[in-house]
């Protein structure tokens, strides 16, 4: 038998068998219920949480070549966790004296909360508020919907204070209205000039994020050039053809250097390390939604077996039932002619 006639052989048993399947389902509307309720309930279920990791961990930033991107940290070579935010000075440092990255920026410790003046009869309100350095968002490849990005001339300790707005925060607070654009607005009752917004999509670095604004302009330069304050996360934008591990080394001699040069300074770290951006920004959850995923795999698989359990009971009884039909069948015909009641009722039941 050939490989072409192998195959047809199997195509036309499977089709024999979806036949046979769809008649038996469609002479029981109830057992068809059930079947397709469980078999639902394992795809439906399966299907959502794959989504969820499609869209987490299969599909890239959404960033202009972001398998280049990369964030940094600082290690002391004894401290178990190998992923501490970096200190201003160093960052400095890193920036000043590496070769391998076309550029590195910079983002704050954590969400600040601001707030936002009521204006026009609108009530105060609090907002998260993500200090960055002016070249984050061409590092990233992204541009204001509206308006323009920062420049060196914003992130600078003198400098007035600007302010670029989510997406959600444009529409919600102020309409959408596009004429916000070099409109002032008081944070903390500071005034901040609107100069951007960024499309819908951005988020960076997390969902909490509705404006930015210049770090440099918002951070004292003393914190800015410490050593041992760590409160900052970098972003590195890898030059072409260097790679991941390159640059990191770079980055560790550079804060080995550093280290030994202040000794005198008790927190200071003497290592760098790096990892992808995408998995930065997700966090830990990469182990836990793939062991999910395959759970919820197991799920549809127990689905299906449920429904084989109960197709073979169904079966027999279905069956039996046909056999029997049979004999009420024969019993009417024997009864039509003129045979004894009670032995025509007799051979109705599956005894005989």
């Amino acid at each position: 038998m050939t490989a072409t006639a192998g195959a047809c052989l199997c195509l036309e048993t499977l089709f024999r068998d979806l036949r046979f399947a769809l008649r038996t389902l469609r002479k029981s509307p109830g057992f068809t219920a059930v079947t397709i309720l469980v078999i639902a309930l394992g795809i439906g279920a399966t299907t959502a949480l794959f989504t969820v990791v499609r869209s987490i961990l299969l599909t890239p930033l959404p960033f202009n070549d972001p398998q280049r991107l990369i964030r940094l940290y600082e290690w002391s070579v004894n401290d178990k966790f190998p992923y501490n935010v970096v200190a201003g000075g160093m960052f400095a440092e890193w920036k000043k004296r590496s070769h391998g990255f076309s550029d590195l920026a910079i983002v704050g410790p954590d969400a600040t909360e601001y707030g936002l003046s009521g204006t026009g009869g609108q009530l105060p309100e609090k907002v998260h508020a993500w200090e960055c350095s002016w070249n984050l968002f061409p590092l990233l490849g992204v541009k204001p919907m509206l308006g323009r990005a920062f420049t060196a001339a914003d992130d600078q300790p003198a400098a007035n204070g600007s302010a670029i707005l989510s997406w959600g925060l444009w529409k919600r607070r102020f309409g959408g209205d596009p004429s916000i654009l070099n409109q002032t607005i008081h944070l903390n009752a500071e005034p901040y000039t609107v100069i951007g917004v960024m499309p819908a999509w951005f988020a960076y670095p997390d969902q909490t994020a509705q404006l930015w604004t210049p770090l440099y302009h918002e951070e004292s330069p003393e914190l800015m050039q410490s050593l041992d304050d760590h409160e900052f996360r970098p972003v590195g934008r890898l030059k072409s053809g260097v790679t991941e591990a390159q640059a990191t080394a770079e980055l560790s001699i550079i804060t080995r250097q550093q280290h030994d040069a202040h000794l005198d300074i008790p927190f200071i770290s003497k290592a760098a390390t790096s990892r992808p951006l995408l998995e930065a920004t997700i966090g830990d959850v990469k182990r836990p939604l793939y062991v999910l995923l395959a759970a919820t795999a197991c799920l549809l698989l127990i689905a299906c077996l449920n429904v084989a359990s109960l197709l073979e009971p169904f079966l027999r009884f279905r069956s039996r039932t046909s056999r029997l039909s049979r004999r009420f069948k024969n019993h009417r015909v024997r009864s039509a002619r003129g045979k004894d009641r009670f032995a025509c009722a007799n051979g109705c039941f599956p005894w005989k």
